[in-house]
């Protein structure tokens, strides 16, 4: 039991439902246990021609699960990165709109209003391909589409 919590904090250990666990290595680790795999099987003649297929096939499999490790860990990265900037631009158009609605005295304002040179907001910045609303009114949600092409993100003032 205590193993299992070490390696839990050593490793990233993630116990899922039903016992099965997964190893989440840091990359770091990874490339260090494919590179010291390599290493030992130089020292043990894996380069000559007996040991070619061993030696080449057990560092091949380091490196493919390395990048199959790698790969969903970054798009899960990318993809929490894209929601928290479209949230930040979201709430930063909340706040001028309300920011609007107070000087002006209205309940309705349109996105070039908001956005601009002079405007409250100097530069909205997609980064996903995003669309944001053409007008803004008091009290009613805001909804982007088009996150990456498939996702929506609403935000209620």
């Amino acid at each position: 039991m205590i193993a299992l919590a070490f390696a839990r904090q050593l490793f990233g250990i993630k116990v899922l439902n039903e016992g099965f666990f997964v190893m989440l290595l840091p990359v770091p680790v990874d490339l260090a246990i494919a590179i010291g795999v390599a290493c030992w099987g130089m020292r043990r003649d894996w380069h000559l021609r007996p040991g070619v297929l061993w030696g080449w096939s057990i560092g091949a499999v380091c490196i493919i699960a390395l990048i199959a490790v790698a790969v969903p860990a970054f798009n899960r990265v990318r993809y929490s990165g894209e929601e928290k900037t479209v949230i930040s631009n979201i709430r930063g158009l909340a706040a001028a709109a309300d920011q609007y609605y107070l000087e002006n005295g209205t309940t309705k304002v349109a996105l070039h209003q908001l956005v601009g040179p002079t405007n409250y907001i100097k530069a909205l910045n997609l980064v996903a391909g995003e669309k944001y609303p053409t007008y803004y009114t008091q009290g009613v949600t805001i909804t982007v589409t088009g996150i990456a092409g498939a996702r929506t993100v609403t935000y209620a003032p």
